[in-house]
């Protein structure tokens, strides 16, 4: 069980991260494929070239499949038309929102070219310890190859990448106009497919008669446009329901034929561009065959594609001339398999150092914002003060609760003298403030008390709330209204009378409308959205009013404020039992109570979704608005939307358990909601930074250890009553 949950785990770092976090396994799935064939044709071209055997590989089925290896590249590059064709489908079919042509070039620059300029580079530099080549022979190349030019300017120097750069060209030149081609998706089903076949057959056709001196994307544009005529399929029509035995049968045949046929004539090219839409078509729409495609290893392997690409070729090189001289009989055949076994392992090692080092990091959009960031904050901590300054107070109402004894710990780190107040100290740990004090903030004569310090920040968290069974039943809505109006009331009335500079108030993303949150894959949570207003809890409608009286009190006394709307956030030490636990901490004890094989139940239909945000990232977007001149509302949430039944899957996967989910009736809210971060990163130049499946792998240990604690005590319990 620990070998299988530490492979989970393995696959979970490994497993990529995508710019609108919906993630599809399979699509990485048929990157393994493409990627496999790839290199098994490179291994081979290697093996036969460097053999000191000479080996008669004439009518080997092996070996003319090893030698089509290159058509992996087409593979990819239908995939790179239907990744690229995605968002504008589902903008012009199904009214997503509409892909910004600045973030989209933007996120080329940002998650692709930094692995791609270090490979380059590190290349640049083996070559030259090499010695093989000069300073002066190597460097015209390495400009050509930053600047994607290396095909158009064949003789100007070396390439790093050698035979695999001309395909990373065409891909640029397909990412630039793809934008432009997507337009076709404005047309009407009966004019945007017919056209897309026809330049699908007639691009080909019109290579064979009209050629030019180099490698350019007309060579190649038709395969794109096959990802194109994917994605139009997959956006808007429903999936496909064939029998399993006959989709196995499809994809295979159309496999076979994308390896053997003779693509040299324009009828074997028309049979064999069939044959590609069909192989990937089923890869990514039938059921059984996506399941097959997005298991871990397969996906997690096929999501390092594009460091493997980049690196693997180098890697052969390097090994393959040891490893090219071993071998077990005369057998051509056996002595392949043996070289493609022998060099997997060190591809496969290198390629995932590369990956994790130069690739991964990539993948989040906000990467350069977090580098100058952590930059910024080091040299902060290294060169100034204002970080740590002892002499500040803050007050924080809640301290008691998950959020505010959080929220002490960190302010204690950075030199504030704290007081928390609470009616009851935190669970699961001590509290770090220098004052805590028990009392009932509903009692004015509390408020007035604990404000009494002239304090420099003071953070209003303290709200009668809860997880959906306890928000969302309606059981408990007068008090929750009431309870934590009566707090706002009293808080908002005397912070200005008693000299506080600044206030912050947590308000929820529950405030926003019902109406924007039908759609689970496109809620509008935009700040500026708010209105009108239609929250879908009356604890919503409470954290509206409550943000206009802090408001109010800004325009009427001068009391600076800031107004975060949370979105879910989660960690250790939060409620996990009781009633009053929310679905992270829910889910992570329903999947530690469960034994293996067993059920765990899920409210609705578990297709709801929703973002959450680790409590790290929720008090570092706390004092970084604390520390600006915006006083909101803003979001502090993350935009890493997730279905709840995904939500639980990923549970489960840390669990290594073998459980099934069971959708129950139950209060659910609104069908989906996620953070909209523009704000945040405009006015603070920040966003948040871990991903759900580390801060939930954190959660769900926290989690396990609790139910495990409660076992044992229970245990101790019955033990001693079976004693006495």
């Amino acid at each position: 069980m620990n070998g299988r949950v530490a492979l989970n785990k393995l696959f979970d770092r490994l497993r990529r991260t995508t710019t609108s976090h919906f993630y599809i396994p399979e699509v990485d799935g048929v990157r393994f494929i493409a990627i496999a064939i790839v290199t098994f044709y490179h291994i081979n071209n290697f093996f036969l070239t460097k053999s000191p055997v000479k080996y008669d590989t004439v009518n080997s089925l092996l070996d003319i499949f090893l030698k089509n290896g290159f058509k992996g590249v087409q593979i990819f590059f239908v995939l790179s038309g239907f990744i690229l064709a995605l968002p504008f489908a589902k903008h012009f079919l199904a009214s997503a929102k509409k892909p910004v042509l600045r973030k989209y070039y933007l996120r080329r620059l940002t998650r692709l070219e930094p692995p791609y300029f270090a490979a380059l580079i590190i290349f640049f530099l083996l070559y030259l310890i090499k010695g093989e080549h000069t300073f002066s022979e190597l460097w015209p190349g390495l400009i050509l190859n930053f600047f994607y030019l290396h095909n158009v300017i064949p003789v100007a120097g070396f390439s790093m990448l050698g035979v695999l750069l001309w395909t990373l060209e065409i891909e640029v030149q397909f990412y630039l106009v793809a934008p432009l081609l997507a337009q076709v998706f404005r047309l009407g089903k009966q004019i945007r497919r017919p056209l897309l076949i026809i330049l699908i057959f007639l691009i080909p056709f019109l290579n064979l008669y009209f050629k030019i001196g180099f490698i350019w994307l007309y060579n190649y544009l038709f395969y794109f446009l096959i990802g194109f005529l994917i994605a139009d399929f997959y956006v808007s029509e429903p999936a496909p329901k064939i029998p399993f035995k006959l989709a196995l049968a499809a994809s295979g045949l159309a496999f076979v034929v994308l390896v053997f046929i003779d693509v040299d004539n324009f009828i074997g090219k028309s049979i064999f561009l069939t044959s590609l839409f069909l192989l990937v078509y089923l890869f990514l729409t039938d059921d059984l065959l996506k399941k097959i495609l997005g298991n871990k290893i397969i996906a997690g392997i096929g999501g390092m594609c594009y460091s493997m690409y980049l690196t693997h070729t180098v890697v052969i090189s390097g090994f393959g001339n040891a490893t090219v001289f071993w071998s077990l009989t005369s057998s051509y055949a056996v002595n392949i398999i043996l070289q493609i076994l022998l060099l997997t392992l060190p591809i496969l090692l290198i390629t995932g150092i590369f990956y994790l080092i130069f690739e991964k990091p990539c993948m989040d959009k906000d990467w350069p914002i977090k580098l100058k960031n952590f930059i910024v904050k080091k040299f902060y901590a290294k060169n100034l003060t204002i970080k740590f300054m002892p002499n500040k107070k803050a007050l924080v109402c809640g301290a008691g609760g998950f959020i505010g004894s959080h929220l002490v710990k960190k302010l204690k780190g950075e030199g504030f003298w704290v007081r928390g107040v609470d009616l009851k100290y935190p669970e699961f740990s001590q509290t770090a403030a220098d004052e805590f004090v028990l009392g009932d903030l509903r009692d004015p004569a509390v408020c007035q008390k604990v404000l009494a310090a002239d304090f420099d920040e003071v953070y209003q968290l303290a709200a009668d709330m809860g997880g959906a069974g306890y928000i969302f039943t309606g059981e408990h809505d007068a008090d929750v209204m009431h309870n934590s109006a009566q707090i706002n009331l009293n808080m908002a009335h005397f912070a200005p009378k008693t000299g506080a500079k600044k206030i912050f108030y947590s308000s929820s993303a529950c405030i926003y409308p019902r109406f924007n949150q039908q759609d689970p894959a496109n809620p509008n949570c935009a700040e500026e959205s708010a209105y009108p207003a239609l929250p879908d809890s009356d604890y919503g409608w409470e954290k509206l009013f409550s943000e206009r009286l802090y408001f109010a009190n800004n325009r009427n006394y001068g009391l600076p404020v800031r107004v975060a709307r949370f979105h879910n956030v989660f960690g250790p030490e939060t409620a996990w039992t009781g009633g009053r636990d929310k679905a992270p901490a829910a889910i992570c004890r329903k999947v530690a109570e469960a034994a293996d094989g067993g059920v765990v139940e899920i409210w609705g239909d578990g297709k709801q979704t929703r973002s959450f945000l680790y409590i790290d990232d929720c008090l570092e977007g706390v004092r970084r608005f604390m520390d600006s001149d915006f006083g909101g509302p803003l979001n502090i949430g993350s935009e890493e939307m997730v279905s709840i039944n995904g939500l639980t899957q990923m549970v489960i996967d840390f669990s290594g358990k073998k459980l099934t989910i069971k959708n129950i009736p139950g209060p659910e809210g609104v069908r989906g909601r996620n953070s909209d971060n523009k704000l945040i990163r405009e006015k603070l130049g920040w966003a948040p930074s871990l991903s759900l499946r580390e801060g939930m792998a954190k959660m769900y240990e926290w989690v396990a250890a609790q139910v495990e604690a409660a076992k044992k005590n229970k245990y101790e319990q019955a033990e001693t009553v079976l004693a006495k």
